[in-house]
């Protein structure tokens, strides 16, 4: 079956990375050891994600099926780490930094890490492409000038859209975990004041006053914690907890 190409990720991360000069220095070299190995590429979007503990851009390729990328690009840092291919030198003035990154590793913070991750997949259809395509916009910092046979402001609006919506999902499940959290630290405050000798004597009361929390929380969930703390406290036996869940 015929494909319809490659899709060829690149993460790259580097302190600065929201400096043009470095954007170019990565993007350039990846390009032009590509050109050296005849990739062509038939599609680009780059863009910068600034919403993570260390910055970093996403350049997403669509390139003519040749031989394995990865290793096309595994053996270009191992190349450059043995200065065996040219490396392409962006222009730096006096406001930026004067040593340039190595392409090989990189130093963040406190933390090395190696600075390009790759990946690489055959396109299954042109969905497939678009939706790999408009990630690296989903921050809406597309980065044009290695951009190519893309429409940049449809697909930011596209992967903006999508990532607003997973970033209000997660905000939602976060509040759920700390209001379960609080709720538990409250259950716990309350038994241990109350001095419950056991679960029996504890279950009622603190049914009791959980329902008077201010943020809902359902009976069944207050029986959990209320086992998992009087587990815990020692004051429910094994047997209570081996009948309860049919062991």
């Amino acid at each position: 079956m015929e494909t319809l190409g490659i899709l060829l990720s690149f993460r790259i991360t580097h302190e600065h990375i929201e400096e043009k000069y470095l954007q170019e220095y990565y993007i350039y070299n990846i390009q032009n050891y590509l050109k050296t190995k005849s990739v062509n590429i038939l599609r680009a979007s780059l863009g910068l994600h600034k919403n993570s503990s260390y910055p970093h851009i996403h350049y997403h390729l669509l390139i003519e099926k040749t031989k394995l990328p990865k290793a096309i690009i595994q053996d270009w840092k191992y190349n450059h780490m043995k200065n065996k291919i040219e490396i392409h030198q962006p222009v730096v003035t006096k406001d930026t930094l004067n040593t340039l990154p190595c392409l090989w590793s990189y130093k963040c913070g406190t933390q090395s890490k190696i600075n390009i991750s790759i990946r690489d997949t055959l396109a299954k259809d042109e969905e497939n492409i678009q939706s790999f395509l408009q990630y690296p916009f989903k921050e809406k910092y597309p980065i044009q000038f290695a951009c190519e046979n893309v429409d940049v402001k449809t697909l930011t609006i596209t992967a903006n859209t999508l990532y607003l919506d997973a970033c209000k999902k997660q905000k939602q499940k976060e509040d759920r975990k700390s209001e379960s959290i609080a709720a538990f630290s409250k259950i716990e405050k309350f038994i241990i004041e109350q001095s419950f000798q056991n679960y029996n004597d504890a279950l009622m009361p603190v049914l009791c006053f959980a329902r008077d929390f201010e943020k809902p929380i359902h009976f069944r969930k207050v029986i959990e914690h209320t086992q998992t703390i009087c587990y815990r406290l020692q004051i429910i036996d094994l047997e209570t907890i081996a009948s309860k869940h049919y062991l």
